[in-house]
């Protein structure tokens, strides 16, 4: 386990080596869970965020390209949309695009969903990236994640193996993004057979 003291000095190593990359730094976020303390250095760029999450017992720092899903689909809705999709429902709030995207991926046909969630993994899954999916109840796929990890206490670690490590996960999180804006669009009610608006995901 690294000392304080080395372990402040690579959270400084990382944080200079973003100022010479093309990246742009938005955040270090500290946090505690339980008795485990945690750092997040928070990355952006226009391919997307990229988190450097480090906890203080282990040897390596995780790299990570966060999606949601439901994010994703609830970004491709208005609030009439919205509405539309929670009729019957109680509508308002700032939660509201949520639910109905929530909603949407809840009247998706599972098949299709599953068979994203395996396509992700095949598609951005590597030498040194991992595709992690999440889901809930009755939705195969909610959220992906796609991590790596680098190593910055041993003695050889360097701006190069930084850079390299964060651009693998970013351009594998940018190439399952992009799989999921050519897999699924919004289906109009004129045009689906249930007369709703739905998700439509072809793989």
């Amino acid at each position: 386990m690294p000392s304080e003291a080395r372990y402040e000095a690579a959270i400084d190593d990382i944080l200079s080596y973003i100022e010479d990359y093309h990246f742009e730094f938005e955040d270090r976020i500290s946090e505690k869970e339980e008795e485990d303390d945690f750092d997040h250095i928070v990355l952006t760029s226009n391919g997307g965020t990229v988190y450097i999450t480090a906890q203080k017992e282990m040897q390596y720092f995780v790299v990570r390209y966060p999606f949601s899903f439901v994010d994703f689909i609830s970004n491709g809705l208005d609030d009439e949309i919205a509405e539309e999709i929670l009729a019957n429902e109680d509508q308002g709030g700032d939660d509201m695009r949520i639910r109905a995207a929530t909603k949407l991926l809840e009247r998706a046909d599972s098949n299709s969903l599953t068979n994203l969630k395996n396509r992700l993994r095949l598609v951005a899954s590597g030498a040194v990236a991992t595709v992690s999916t999440e889901s809930r109840d009755n939705i195969p796929l909610t959220n992906f994640e796609v991590t790596g990890y680098m190593f910055p206490f041993e003695s050889d670690f360097s701006f190069k193996t930084f850079a390299e490590r964060v651009q693998a996960i970013r351009n594998a999180g940018g190439i399952a993004t992009d799989y999921v804006h050519q897999s699924t669009r919004l289906v109009d009610p004129e045009e689906s057979e249930s007369g709703n608006y739905e998700v439509a995901v072809r793989v």
